[in-house]
């Protein structure tokens, strides 16, 4: 698997190229919003949304940026990991 950038976007693709996944935001100034978080549902249960937020919240690090979710998984998963985003998450 492998995830590649996209606009708004990182995807996540199979070893033969196809998206079988995607973690979807909108950038708004100095933060952006985590909007959707898909995986195809023979994928699901392997840590593999939680990849692809990860590497939205790696991404967000790097510029910068501050984060937040309106997608019900990404709240979730950042409340979750609250002490390990402390840092970049929008009050």
């Amino acid at each position: 698997m492998e995830i590649i950038k996209e606009d708004n976007a990182f995807a996540l693709c199979n070893d033969s190229g196809e998206k079988v996944g995607a973690v979807e935001f909108v950038e708004k100034g100095d933060h952006i919003v985590i909007t959707h978080t898909r995986v195809n549902q023979e994928l699901r249960e392997q840590g593999l949304a939680a990849q692809l937020i990860l590497k939205t919240v790696e991404n967000a690090r790097t510029h910068n940026l501050k984060v937040g979710a309106s997608c019900s998984y990404a709240k979730a998963y950042l409340k979750n990991h609250e002490d390990e985003f402390e840092d970049i998450l929008m009050k």
